[in-house]
């Protein structure tokens, strides 16, 4: 939000009159016995006061490398780019690679991971279907980069004209004379009070573009399966052996302790795991007499990190009832 509220100031025309600075207010539903949780309304989730717990995962192991608790009214996209900055700073990860489901497609998310030299593989959002609407889409007009204009079907010109402030995109617009005498009218305009056509565009269009170029690769596809086995996979273990289910205390703070510890659970056993996996020979039992100290090292990893913020990063979208 912050990067496009600046790119709107940087990019809008001065006007005439003065902009509505008027702050706008909107009600929101909070509960009396834990104000810190929100109401979460998702179609085929339940409804109700809930938590989100979004986990971030190494792709090569399966471990959780962060934990981060939210509102269940809060997006999902909103606290990525900082947990992944966060990780980046705390811990040193060079992360170059990042898989996210759909509700990560935002300009903001791929504008800040191409800053970051990540490539982010996430499945498209088709807004296109979801308008629903019979004119050319956006992806029938091309652009000009050293004209900054879009080509229309009918070889027309639009020209950036100003800013849509409540979307937060720019506007590009055809001439009012071209578009009465054009033959594809009926094809690109409805409506008998629209006049001309005209296309909302994101500020990072180039950057978005460039990320989205990575939908339906080879890579696309690994990535995403190896989400789905370690990212949804654990969420499911976490649920059925590790009491993630639900809460039992309120309070971010309390749950954001309570999710942190049902991913040390998890840990523990992962990385038990991988030492035996990795004896080179040597008897794993033998291994198993550093469990008490892996258990105590983490515990003050998670007991620092959890003094300093809430916790570590990645998607998860269900529901803690």
């Amino acid at each position: 939000m912050e990067l496009r509220d600046k790119a709107i100031t940087e990019g809008k025309k001065r006007r005439g009159r003065k902009a509505n600075e008027a702050p706008k207010t909107r009600s929101v539903e909070k509960s009396t016995t834990d104000p810190d949780c929100g109401m979460f309304k998702r179609p085929g989730k339940p409804q109700g006061f809930h938590y989100l717990n979004h986990q971030s995962v190494d792709g090569k192991s399966g471990i959780i490398t962060d934990v981060f608790v939210t509102p269940g009214n809060a997006e999902d996209f909103e606290s990525f780019v900082d947990r992944v900055k966060y990780q980046q700073g705390k811990y040193g990860f060079r992360i170059s690679e990042v898989g996210i489901d759909r509700g990560y497609d935002r300009e903001e998310v791929h504008k800040e991971m191409y800053d970051l030299g990540i490539k982010s593989y996430t499945p498209l959002i088709d807004t296109e279907k979801m308008m629903n609407s019979d004119v050319y889409p956006v992806k029938a007009f091309q652009f000009d980069s050293e004209k900054n204009v879009f080509i229309c079907p009918n070889n027309c010109e639009l020209r950036y004209s100003s800013v849509h402030k409540n979307h937060r995109k720019k506007v590009y617009r055809a001439s009012q004379k071209d578009c009465n005498r054009c033959p594809l009218r009926e094809n690109c305009i409805k409506g008998a009070t629209v006049k001309v056509r005209t296309l909302e565009i994101s500020f990072f269009k180039a950057e978005v573009d460039h990320q989205r170029m990575n939908y339906g690769t080879p890579r696309y596809f690994e990535v995403q399966r190896k989400r789905r086995i370690y990212c949804e996979g654990n969420f499911a273990l976490q649920k059925d052996n590790h009491n993630l289910r639900r809460t039992r205390k309120r309070g971010n703070a309390n749950v954001t302790e309570h999710c942190l510890c049902s991913a040390l659970a998890l840990n523990l056993k992962r990385l038990v795991r991988h030492l035996k996996c990795h004896s080179n020979g040597h008897n794993p039992l033998k291994l198993t007499i550093l469990y008490p100290y892996i258990s105590k090292r983490i515990w003050q990893l998670a007991k620092s990190s959890f003094n300093f913020a809430y916790f570590v990063n990645t998607p998860l979208r269900k529901p803690i009832i």
